[in-house]
Order: structure tokens, then sequence, then C-alpha cells
């Protein structure tokens, strides 16, 4: 995943990841997640968002850990919905 973005893809990526934040939480509200899923779901957002913002401003962020984040991101959520479903 070797790819370079530029700022206003990053901030729509960011715009993006918070509006799915948002729908996350209503979603967790109506199917009623539970409190670890709904947490988890929580922090690997903040923790992206937090990365394409940091990103944004310049911090030199290598495309590395930004991969590392991503992959991470979406294996918990893989986890999550795994566990609603088990549960």
């Amino acid at each position: 995943m070797y790819f370079q973005t530029s700022r206003l893809r990053r901030t729509i990526i960011a715009f993006f990841t918070f509006i799915w934040l948002l729908a996350s939480m209503c979603l967790s509200m109506i199917f009623q997640i539970s409190r670890r899923c709904r947490s988890v779901i929580a922090l690997t957002t903040f923790i992206w968002l937090l990365a394409c913002m940091c990103s944004y401003m310049s911090y030199q962020i290598s495309r590395l850990c930004t991969t590392i984040i991503a992959f991470t991101t979406f294996i918990w959520l893989l986890a999550c919905m795994c566990s609603h479903l088990v549960l």
C-alpha cells in the first residue's frame, strides 16, 4: 500500500471518518452493540482520525505507520463484527 495522498484527500478522509464515527455511534444505540465493541470502534476511529489530522498538519507520519493504523482498524472492526454475530 505505497501511495501518496494530497492534503485535500486527507481532509476528506478525516471528514468521512468522523461521519462514520457518528454513524457507528447511532447504530450502536439502535442495534445495542456491546459496550466493549462500541469502545473498540470509537478508539480505532479516533486513532485513524488523529493519524489523518496529524498527517494533514505535516507532522511527517510515515506511510508505513498510516498503513499499520489502517490495517489494525480493519482487523479490530472485523473482530468486532464477528463477536457481534456470535453474541
